[in-house]
């Protein structure tokens, strides 16, 4: 008995490991058109395994890494617009229906005043003085008792041109019927009184020569304690209604203990030299009997010192 069941339990045992062999697959059936598409590709998406990445090798995970850094890029400038340079247009005038360049000329400036050389040369023109010459002036109004006006006269009676330049003059001066004898020097663009009489003068000028565009100032301490303030410039003169377009005019103020004790105007021609002097008070009344005028010019033959 023992021995059937063993046999039965072999033969069971062979037929259940036949029923397990492994048959092949069918091949894929080929459509009836007889096309050569392929089955739809197999959606990834739908399973939770990662797949592996196409540069690893099939053995090997994925590693995650972490995103490369951009670069940051700097700020784009913002664009500036171009200011356009425009160049000056040359001016045009209009000949005709046709547009031509105007030539630009420019005009030099005339000025308004005589441009002069310095040096006694340029002195000499408006302190004129030849040795035998003399010049004749009148008062304005005679003195208080006369009945003419009074005269003064200047006659050159000596010139001399010294080694470094100076020009010493010496006049005789007869004011009023009284003669005196006066010295100048003529250097460095100024005239200066030098002497009166027998009195020598320190740094009394008669006028210094002005700049060509401007005035010259000086001052000088008198005799009595008054201060004379001096100013010289270019510009015209009428004495007697006859004009002299070109002069050199003097203005001089006198102070006294601070207050204005007179105003004094010097006129010296160009050709001529002194043609006028009004003498006015500190409120600028003209002095008749001390101011005068040019009347005349002569030569007299011999006068000499």
């Amino acid at each position: 008995m023992r021995n059937i069941l063993v046999v039965c339990l072999l033969l069971l045992l062979q037929k259940g490991l036949y029923a397990d062999e492994i048959k092949p697959l069918a091949p894929p059936a080929i459509p009836a058109d007889g096309g050569d598409s392929l089955p739809p590709p197999v959606d990834l998406s739908q399973f939770n395994t990662p797949q592996p990445n196409a540069q690893t090798a099939p053995s090997e995970q994925p590693t995650s890494q972490p995103p490369a850094a951009i670069p940051t890029l700097p700020p784009t400038p913002t664009p500036h617009p171009l200011v356009a340079v425009n160049p000056t247009p040359t001016p045009t005038v209009t000949v005709g229906n046709a547009q031509k360049p105007t030539v630009v000329v420019e005009t030099p400036t005339v000025p308004q005043k005589p441009v002069l050389q310095g040096g006694p040369g340029s002195l000499a023109d408006y302190f004129p003085a030849v040795e035998g010459s003399q010049i004749d002036y009148e008062y304005l109004k005679p003195q208080d008792g006369a009945t003419a006006n009074g005269t003064r006269v200047l006659l050159c009676v000596g010139m001399k041109q010294m080694a470094n330049g100076t020009i010493r003059e010496v006049f005789q001066v007869t004011d009023q019927g009284k003669t005196t004898v006066e010295k100048y020097s003529i250097y460095d663009d100024v005239v200066e009184h030098t002497f009166s009489g027998e009195k020598a003068l320190s740094n009394d000028f008669v006028f210094k020569f002005p700049k060509s565009d401007g005035a010259t100032y000086w001052s000088h301490r008198n005799g009595d304690g008054s201060v004379s303030s001096y100013k010289a410039s270019f510009g015209p003169a009428q004495v007697y209604q006859k004009n002299y377009p070109d002069c050199v005019i003097v203005q001089e103020k006198i102070l006294k203990e601070g207050k204005k004790a007179g105003v004094h105007f010097y006129y010296y021609a160009k050709g001529i030299g002194l043609v006028s002097m009004e003498v006015y008070t500190g409120d600028m009344k003209l002095v008749q009997t001390q101011s005068i005028a040019y009347t005349r010019s002569e030569t007299i033959s011999g006068a000499t010192q």
